[in-house]
């Protein structure tokens, strides 16, 4: 579970800023907490919704979310500072994640500098509450380089280290002395099985999932065609949506000029040097959804999904995905986060529900809530989900434009608000910020002014 996100001096951030997952005294919906053990330990919100006005930010914190998790999991830095504040490009950009995972509460954080880690951080508290610090990573200007040091905490000092007869410190001071500034210590420990750094890694890599609006769900065809009981799950999910869809079916086919026509360039130059256990995903928004790879006799074959509806003289007719609705595609999209609960994670969705009627989101989120264990932040417009039957008052959260440009965010559990409150009008009046604040239409020009009697 996330507990708390921050963001500093990143893309609209420019002052520290969070959204925290942590339940307050709200006696509102007890079922969307999930409660820690240990008694000292705070119990965690299993969903929150983001809204603020076009260009106010909600986009920017799910790139900072995926920013953290592509730094460490492909050490691969994408974000930038603030750019309306000429003395932010020298200050280093910050992101810290708090998680629970695995029994243990987490607290992992960088510190980065054009593209350099300057300082890099894990904290670990166990279920009474004793926080240890794992280890704290300082990369300082040395010659016409950097020199990074690691220092570990007293847990992993006493850790066995990867190399025989040689002590973690040690170890720690030999390997790091070579790490270039710009990847993570925290990589380096997971490639290293260094354990007992390993499991922060694995939340990062597996359980964090950012999802972006126009992102497609690459496995839906292999899960499709080869899980028995996800494919149920999909159908029984896309009817229960009442789109009209009775099924799903898979089809493969022999790759051919005709197909080759639809690819890409650059799909096509994968395919020149496919290896006979190696699976390429195609997808975009224009609903094409196929995987290409070999058949059992090394031909190269390509597997597409259908939909399948009724004629009205009762015959079943398939639909490729491109036929289908893009809030159709959505739905597809969106359905595993309902079908797969073995263990706990975190999507942090930005338009959760874009394409989609208010009652489909709605009614998503409600099952979301009732039939898994996930935890979900998504941004969203919709103010028909901005309702206290729906979420606690600490899950609506905006975020809101300074002065400066620079982006705010908040809960609604900060406001002081009567209990009977229509919250969905209070917003719209502007009672919370985070809405456009228009100008006349008149003075645009697209509104002929009538002519005064």
């Amino acid at each position: 579970m996330l507990l708390r996100f921050t963001v500093d001096n990143m893309l609209c951030f420019n002052a520290e800023s969070s959204i925290s997952m942590i339940a307050t005294n709200d006696g509102l919906h007890p079922e969307h907490i999930a409660t820690a053990e240990g008694r000292r330990r705070a119990s965690a919100l299993r969903v929150a919704a983001l809204y603020g006005a076009n260009g106010h930010g909600k986009s920017n914190f799910v790139n900072a979310v995926a920013a953290l998790k592509g730094l460490v999991v492909h050490n691969k830095w994408t974000a930038r500072p603030f750019k309306l504040d000429a003395s932010a490009a020298k200050k280093s950009s910050k992101l810290i994640a708090e998680f629970r995972f695995d029994g243990f509460d987490y607290e992992y954080g960088v510190s980065i500098l054009k593209k350099i880690i300057k300082e890099e951080w894990l904290i670990r508290t166990d279920k009474g509450g004793r926080e240890h610090v794992l280890f704290e990573r300082i990369s300082e200007p040395h010659g016409d380089g950097y020199k990074t040091t690691v220092a570990p905490g007293p847990l992993l000092s006493k850790t066995k280290s990867p190399a025989e007869g040689i002590a973690m410190k040690t170890y720690l001071d030999v390997f790091s002395s070579g790490m270039k500034p710009n990847i993570t210590f925290l990589s380096e420990a997971f490639e290293r099985d260094i354990e007992i750094i390993s499991p922060a890694y694995y939340w990062f890599s597996s359980i964090l999932t950012p999802i972006q609006p126009t992102s497609n769900y690459a496995p839906l065809f292999e899960r499709t065609e080869s899980e028995e009981d996800f494919r149920s799950f999909l159908e029984e999910f896309i009817r229960h949506c009442d789109v009209g869809i009775e099924g799903i079916k898979s089809d493969t086919l022999q790759l051919d000029s005709a197909i080759t026509r639809k690819l890409p360039k650059d799909v096509i130059e994968q395919i020149g040097s496919l290896d006979e256990d190696e699976v390429i995903h195609v997808g975009g928004e224009d609903g094409h959804s196929m995987t290409i790879d070999h058949d059992d006799e090394g031909n190269v074959v390509v597997r597409e999904l259908s939909a399948v509806r009724m004629s009205n003289s009762g015959e079943m007719v398939k639909f490729g995905f491109d036929e289908e609705s893009s809030g159709t595609r959505r739905l597809l999209d969106l359905a595993p986060m309902l079908a797969d609960n073995e263990y706990e994670r975190v999507y942090v969705v930005d338009e959760l529900d874009r394409k989609l009627h208010p009652m489909l989101a709605y009614k998503f989120i409600e099952a979301f809530i009732a039939t898994t264990q996930h935890q979900l932040i998504f941004t969203t417009h919709n103010t028909f989900l901005m309702s206290l039957d729906l979420l606690r008052r600490d899950e609506i959260w905006f975020v809101q434009k300074r002065k400066d440009g620079s982006s705010d965010l908040y809960s609604l559990a900060d406001m002081k608000i009567r209990p009977d409150l229509n919250i969905r009008k209070g917003y719209l009046n502007g009672r919370f910020g985070a809405i456009p604040f228009l100008g006349n239409a008149k003075d645009l020009g697209w509104v002929e002014e009538s002519p005064a009697n």
